[in-house]
């Protein structure tokens, strides 16, 4: 998407792009990225160039040559309940982002850690370089949690109803 806001990206299935799987490009914010499976692709979810406040929920990305998920100079982004598979991940946030939401991070492939609690929370945050925290790591990838689509009815055409007889216009 490029300068494009509003839209809703759900139930894809992306693999095999050479290039970015989804990408978010100059302006483009208030865009919501749910239930989308990326493999076997170069860049994952990247996000540059003031595209902001955009939602990353329940995501699945793995065997990503590059960068798993990128935010370059966008800030106001949510990103939670994804799971990045990938043991060897690369991760990039030079913005200001909320990388969890209500207590719900991120899984990612490549950190392990304790949860003495066990309430599928790690217990130290995962780290995102440069700029970028996940609060709340979880212990184990997230199901995909399909979008419900509704069903659209063809539409109805108009009916036209013109006046009878001639008309006259005038334009000054």
């Amino acid at each position: 998407l490029y300068h494009s806001t509003g839209n809703v990206i759900v139930n894809n299935r992306i693999s095999h792009v050479q290039s970015n799987a989804i990408l978010l490009w100059d302006m483009s914010g208030n865009n919501i990225l749910r239930a989308n499976v990326i493999n076997s692709s170069y860049n994952g979810i990247s996000l540059h160039y003031s595209s902001n406040n955009n939602t990353v929920v329940n995501n699945e990305v793995s065997q990503i040559d590059s960068w798993t998920i990128i935010f370059d100079d966008s800030s106001g982004n949510i990103v939670y309940q994804n799971s990045f598979l990938d043991s060897a991940i690369e991760a990039y946030d030079n913005g200001l982002n909320y990388w969890s939401f209500g207590r719900q991070g991120n899984y990612w492939g490549d950190y392990e850690g304790q949860d003495k609690d066990e309430d599928d929370i790690l217990d130290v945050p995962y780290r995102i370089a440069p700029n970028g925290t996940d609060s709340f790591p979880l212990t184990g990838p997230k199901p995909i949690t399909l979008v419900p689509i509704p069903e659209l009815e063809p539409a109805t055409p108009p009916i036209i109803v013109e006046p009878p007889g001639p008309r006259d216009v005038v334009i000054t």
